[in-house]
Formats: structure tokens, C-alpha cells, sequence
């Protein structure tokens, strides 16, 4: 007669934790922030200053790329994506520069199935 298998229940460390104690009394700061920033990938970057305005020089290599590709119609998801980092490093940038005053976000102009915008820009008026 063979031995009795043993199955991944049996295996499994039963325990039961208590929550409310796991976290009384821990006051130390996380390591990392729990929420990010956030930039809407529909939204359309613009930018907040003329292009001869901005601080060029101060700006990293991935900050320069993406204010160059910025023209006032592109949204942000065509913007992070297609660049030599990646789309979750290009979001957090643009939404540093946004911080920075260097970017403002608009939200996008719904289209219809023209082309035409459904939307009236009566500031333009």
C-alpha cells in the first residue's frame, strides 16, 4: 500500500492574522507614495508657455522629447507611447511638467464620425 499524497491544501500554513493589530501603532511613513500622479490619457497637453520660453536647458533628455512632440491636438496616450522609455515613465513625466506650469491638460474635442467637432469653442467667438 503506497503513502497518502499530500495535496496543496495540506501543505498550506493555516494562521489567522489580526488586521487592526498588524497596523496599530505603525505611524512610519510609506516607502513609496500609495497614489501616483495621474495624467488622463485622453487629454490633450498644451503648452503653458511659448516654445522660445521654455527652460530648455534644465530640462532632461525624456522632458525636451516629449515638450517637442507636444502640438496642441495629440493626446497624451499618443504621447507616451512610440518613445524610447516607456509609457508608464512618460506619463509621470508629463505629469511633472504639468506640475511644473510648463503643460496645461485639455480635455479632448470629441469628434464626430466626420471629423467635425462636436463640441463649439465659444471662447474663439
Amino acid at each position: 500500500m503506497g503513502r497518502k499524497r499530500a495535496t496543496d491544501t495540506d501543505r498550506t500554513v493555516r494562521r489567522k492574522i489580526d488586521v487592526a493589530a498588524a497596523f496599530a501603532g505603525d505611524d512610519d511613513p510609506p516607502t513609496s507614495p500609495a497614489v501616483r500622479e495621474l495624467v488622463p490619457l485622453d487629454a490633450v497637453p498644451v503648452l503653458a508657455l511659448g516654445r522660445g520660453d521654455l527652460p530648455w536647458g534644465e530640462l532632461d533628455e525624456l522632458s525636451a522629447q516629449l515638450l517637442l512632440r507636444v502640438d496642441g491636438k495629440t493626446r497624451a496616450m499618443q504621447l507616451v507611447t512610440g518613445n524610447a522609455r516607456t509609457p508608464g515613465e512618460c506619463a509621470r513625466e508629463l505629469a511633472a511638467l504639468a506640475r511644473r506650469g510648463l503643460l496645461r491638460l485639455l480635455p479632448p474635442v470629441q469628434e464626430g464620425p466626420d471629423g467635425v467637432p462636436l463640441e463649439i469653442d465659444l471662447t474663439m467667438l
